[in-house]
């Protein structure tokens, strides 16, 4: 299953922290950090913060 936490627009790339108190806490337990976008992958054991590296991610991972 893929899960794909946001918070605010992606305008060009960057990440911003996430201001849902719930969807923090849930980032911080998996990740450390309060940031988002935040992929998972559970299928595949993937996690990953880097909006580049999920869009190629995605890309390469399409049903």
């Amino acid at each position: 299953m893929v899960s794909l936490f946001e918070g605010a627009p992606i305008v060009g790339t960057y990440e911003v922290p996430t201001t849902d108190d719930a969807v923090a806490a849930e980032l911080i337990a998996k990740g450390d950090k309060r940031q988002v976008p935040y992929l998972v992958d559970s299928d595949h054991g993937v996690e990953m913060y880097e909006s580049d590296d999920i869009v190629e991610y995605l890309k390469g991972h399409q049903a």
